[in-house]
């Protein structure tokens, strides 16, 4: 199976769930994600795709892929090579899911963000499983939350969340 078949069959299980994340006994948000999230979490904004003309909004982008995804395997594999940011998103894409899922999911507010950070969030999910630091931003849409990025990093402690408290969350569905 190719990463994006992968990544898609992933996001559809993702999606169809609303996501209510424990901050402490009295506070709670709701995560939930849209079609048009896809498109930030897989990177397709770094991989510049050919797709066909009018095809401009990123849910129909998602709509098209999810019929022609074949289409698009070996223009990814060859565009991802390029960075390794981009490869390690798609790469461990599948690893979102168990993300949402984890006993040992940290919470960081992000709101005040480190010097030379360009992300725009509130807050950041995030784990670490053996060396492998996934992480999920999520910003403010009125009475819930929505994701605007995933980034996985090998190795080193990112940047974004260096220096940060981190609270212990728990996700319920």
């Amino acid at each position: 199976m190719t990463y994006l078949k992968k990544a898609i069959e992933v996001f559809e299980r993702i999606k169809q769930a609303e996501y209510i994340i424990q901050l402490n006994k009295q506070n709670s948000i709701k995560l939930i994600f849209k079609d048009e999230h896809f498109h930030h979490l897989f990177g397709l904004h770094k991989l510049d795709l050919t797709l066909p003309i009018g095809y401009k909004s990123k849910s129909r982008v998602y709509e098209y892929l999810k019929l022609h995804h074949r289409a698009f395997e070996n223009e990814i594999e060859n565009k991802m090579a390029k960075s390794s940011h981009v490869k390690n998103k798609i790469k461990y894409f599948e690893k979102l899911e168990r993300l949402l899922s984890s006993e040992n999911l940290k919470m960081v507010d992000i709101s005040q963000p480190n010097i030379g950070s360009v992300i725009v969030a509130k807050y950041v999910l995030y784990d670490n499983e053996e060396g492998i630091h996934l992480l999920l931003t999520l910003v403010n849409n009125d009475d819930y939350y929505v994701p605007t990025s995933w980034m996985v990093d090998i190795g080193r402690e990112p940047h974004i969340i260096k220096g940060k408290k981190r609270m212990l969350v728990k996700i319920l569905k």
